[in-house]
């Protein structure tokens, strides 16, 4: 067995949705919008609130904070 780290192979074992941070065996992320304080569940980190359409939201995925997921692993890809 290697010891060489793949990481195509880790991402095809592990595969994200298309934020590029959400792993598909992730929780749930939790938003509060910032704007109106409405709250709703996603798949992926940034997307406009459901009510208001504000992409100002406190998120957590599951209980981790959003600070904390993109300090190991990145910035999420944002679709426009």
């Amino acid at each position: 067995m290697s010891s060489h780290y793949d990481l195509n192979d880790y991402q095809r074992r592990h595969p994200f949705y298309s934020d590029g941070i959400t792993k598909i065996t992730d929780p749930f992320w939790n938003h509060v919008c910032k704007n109106c304080k409405h709250t709703f569940q996603t798949c992926t980190a940034i997307v406009p609130c459901p009510k208001c359409g504000s992409k100002e939201a406190d998120r957590w995925l599951g209980k981790i904070p959003y600070s904390q997921v993109i300090a190991e692993r990145g910035e999420p890809i944002v679709s426009e």
